[in-house]
C-alpha cells in the first residue's frame, strides 16, 4: 500500500512541475504532461531508486547533463557485468531519471545498471549527444571497478533516441583508438526501438538533432556494420508508429549479411514505449537474452518462435481488437 501511495504522490508532483515547466516553455515538461505513460514510467523510476543502492549524479563531464546514475546490486560479490542506458526522447527530452525502472530486474540478477543524462538537442544538436555517450562509456570504463563492476563485461542499451546513440558508439568506434581504449571494450549492444537508419525517420522528427539533412549518412548506425562488432539484441514491437518494424529488420539483415551474432526479438502488437516494460519481464524473451550477453558475451537464438509464428499470434490480437483499443495503442506509441 505505501508503494502505491508514494507512487500516486510522485505522479501528481509530476503532473504539475510538469505543468509549470509546459507554461514557461519546457519541453521535458510538454512530453511528461502531455504523455501519462512517460509520467507513468518516472515515477516508478523514482520509486526504484528510492530503495536501491545507488551512487547518484556522478559527473563524466563539466556540464550540468553530463551525469549518470550507478546502480550496484545488493546480493553477491563481484565483479559483475555492467549495463548501461542511455534514455530516449527525441534526442531533446528526458533524462537518466526517467526510465531507469528498468534496470531493477537486471540489479537482482546480479548486473551494475548505470543510467547516464546527454547533453539535449536543438541546444546541443549532433554530434554533442553521441561524444557525450562516447565520455560515458570512457568513465565506466576507467570507473566501474571502484563500485565492483567488471570492465570487461560492459554492454550498452538505448531505447529509442537512446537506442541510436547506443548502436552509432558502438558501430562508429574510432573513438575508442582515439581515446586510448582497449578495442573490445564494448561488449555487446540492445537496441529497443531504434531509428538505425535516419534516412528512414521523417525528417521534420530528427531536425531538432539533424540540423543538416547532409548529416543523415553520417549519423546513422546502419552505415557503419563491419564484421568487427561485437553481438547485437534487437528488440522491436509491431505496433510502432515511430520506428515502424521494416527499420530494425533492415539492420538486423545488415548486421547478419556481415556475420554479426546478432538476435532480433520481434514483439507483437507492442508500441513505442510498451516494449519497456518487455525488456524487463522476467517471462519474456529479452531479459534472459541480454542476461547471457552480458555474463558470456554471447547471444542467445530466439527459439521457439518463428516470425510466421509471430504473424498469427498479431493477426489473431488485431481481429480481436476493438476500435476503442486501437485508438488507444496509438495514443499509447506516440
Amino acid at each position: 500500500m505505501k508503494r502505491y501511495i508514494f507512487c500516486g504522490v510522485v505522479i501528481i508532483g509530476v503532473v504539475l512541475l510538469s505543468a509549470i515547466s509546459f507554461l514557461v516553455g519546457g519541453r521535458a515538461g510538454y512530453f511528461l504532461l502531455f504523455n501519462p505513460t512517460v509520467a507513468g514510467y518516472y515515477a516508478k523510476s523514482s520509486e526504484f531508486k528510492s530503495h536501491a543502492t545507488v551512487y547518484p549524479d556522478i559527473p563524466y563531464g563539466d556540464h550540468p547533463r553530463q551525469l549518470l546514475d550507478v546502480y550496484v546490486p545488493e546480493l553477491g560479490n563481484g565483479p559483475f557485468p555492467v549495463l548501461i542506458f542511455f534514455h530516449g526522447g527525441k534526442w531533446i527530452s528526458n533524462s537518466k531519471d526517467t526510465f531507469s525502472f528498468i534496470g531493477e530486474p537486471y540489479l537482482e540478477n546480479g548486473v551494475i545498471f548505470v543510467s547516464v543524462s546527454y547533453r539535449l538537442a536543438p541546444e546541443h544538436p549532433y554530434p554533442a549527444p553521441v561524444l557525450d555517450c562516447e565520455s560515458a562509456v570512457t568513465w565506466v570504463y576507467e570507473n566501474i571497478g571502484r563500485y565492483n563492476g567488471d570492465p570487461e563485461r560492459i554492454v550498452l542499451f538505448g531505447h529509442s533516441a537512446g537506442a541510436h546513440l547506443s548502436a552509432l558508439v558502438t558501430a562508429k568506434n574510432g573513438w575508442i583508438e582515439e581515446a586510448e581504449l582497449p578495442p573490445d571494450i564494448i561488449k555487446g549492444c540492445v537496441v529497443l526501438s531504434g531509428p538505425t537508419d535516419l534516412h528512414q525517420i521523417r525528417y521534420r522528427e530528427i531536425r531538432p538533432f539533424i540540423p543538416k539533412r547532409s548529416l543523415i549518412v553520417e549519423a546513422s548506425p546502419i552505415t557503419y556494420i563491419t564484421e568487427d562488432l561485437p553481438p547485437f539484441i534487437v528488440v522491436y514491437g509491431t505496433g510502432d508508429s515511430m520506428v515502424p518494424e521494416h527499420i530494425p529488420e533492415d539492420f538486423l539483415k545488415r548486421l547478419r549479411d556481415h556475420d554479426i551474432d546478432a538476435a532480433g526479438i520481434r514483439l507483437p502488437m507492442r508500441t513505442h514505449l510498451q516494449v519497456l516494460d518487455d525488456f524487463c519481464d522476467s517471462e519474456g524473451a529479452v531479459l534472459p537474452r541480454v542476461l547471457e550477453l552480458l555474463n558470456t558475451g554471447r547471444v542467445l537464438p530466439c527459439e521457439g518462435s518463428t516470425d510466421e509464428d509471430y504473424r498469427e499470434i498479431e493477426d489473431d490480437l488485431r481481429e480481436k481488437t476493438t476500435p476503442p483499443q486501437k485508438f488507444l495503442l496509438w495514443a499509447l506509441s506516440k
